[in-house]
């Protein structure tokens, strides 16, 4: 079966799956009575987003310690023990653990 597409389509496969964790240095999970610091993106961003949200629907109060363009200044502030982040699972580098 052909399926014609309109020029510069994308195909839609998928290539690969990786999900999202809470990344940062080991043992860095927040006490349950705090607030999480919190790692990010600036705004728009879908993982600030999603990790807000997750914190809400969990009752957690959360505050942003770091504000980050880019992935540097995440992983920056990450090795530096500013909070935790989201990573996708396959992108935490040496040095960082998946604290989720």
């Amino acid at each position: 079966m052909h399926v014609n597409q309109e020029p510069g389509s994308e195909s839609g496969r998928l290539v690969r799956r990786d999900r999202p964790v809470r990344a940062g240095l080991e043992g860095m999970l927040p006490e349950s009575s705090g607030p999480v610091p919190l790692i990010t993106y600036q705004v728009p961003s879908l993982s600030r987003s999603a990790a807000i949200r997750a914190l809400e629907d969990a009752g957690r109060t959360w505050r942003i310690t770091c504000n980050a363009r880019q992935m540097n200044g995440i992983l920056t502030a990450l090795h530096a023990g500013l909070g935790i982040g989201v990573l996708a699972r396959s992108r935490i580098p040496t040095g960082l653990v998946d604290l989720s």
